[in-house]
């Protein structure tokens, strides 16, 4: 088997699941958006559970290679990539209609409560991105633009908290304006 397979799977599987979630998408939409027979789904995959853990593994992997280049570039002060970080994800979501919002999120409140598998592989994921995040605030402390009184790994586990909660706002008012309301607001408080 050829492992582009899996990996269109895996995209094809994340592209679904963010539409229709977990239960509304069928293995059958899934292999016809790959392109690939139902026999190379179970080569590589024992369910549809266990091939949703593999998709949030994907999802984990992409959000760290979008967040990277904000985090490497240091030829700019690392609040002014953080923002501009969480801006291209506003942005994101203007493209996307205000639809969708965090795959993360959206399988947490889906399946948390009846797959511990998938509850974990969500929680590896969600704490990926905080300690991502955290790595802005402690460039930003080394470089004097965060006061060195903040606990960055607090700052991180709010923004992903107040970040979530302006997600779910977003898709039911079908407006970017929680999202910028929330960033303005947690970016005051750094400059404090």
């Amino acid at each position: 088997m050829n492992t582009n397979t899996k990996d269109m799977l895996l995209q094809s599987g994340y592209e679904i699941f963010y539409e229709k979630g977990y239960h509304g998408a069928g293995l059958n939409d899934i292999l016809k958006k790959a392109g690939v027979p139902k026999g190379s789904f179970y080569h590589y995959f024992e369910n549809k559970e266990a091939f949703l853990v593999e998709v949030l593994q994907y999802y984990k992997q992409k959000a760290r290679e979008g967040m990277s280049p904000f985090l490497m570039d240091k030829d700019k002060p690392a609040l002014e990539r953080f923002r501009a970080y969480i801006g291209g994800m506003i942005e994101g979501c203007e493209v996307c209609s205000c639809t969708g919002g965090c795959f993360f999120g959206n399988m947490a409140q889906e399946m948390s409560d009846s797959s511990e598998v998938v509850r974990e592989s969500i929680q590896g994921g969600i704490q990926a991105w905080y300690q991502g995040l955290e790595q802005f605030f402690i460039a930003a402390q080394k470089e004097g633009t965060l006061s060195s009184e903040y606990c960055t790994n607090e700052l991180a586990n709010m923004f992903v908290d107040g970040w979530q909660g302006a997600l779910l706002r977003m898709k039911v008012e079908k407006t970017t304006e929680p999202l910028h309301r929330f960033l303005n607001g947690f970016l005051k408080i750094l400059s404090m």
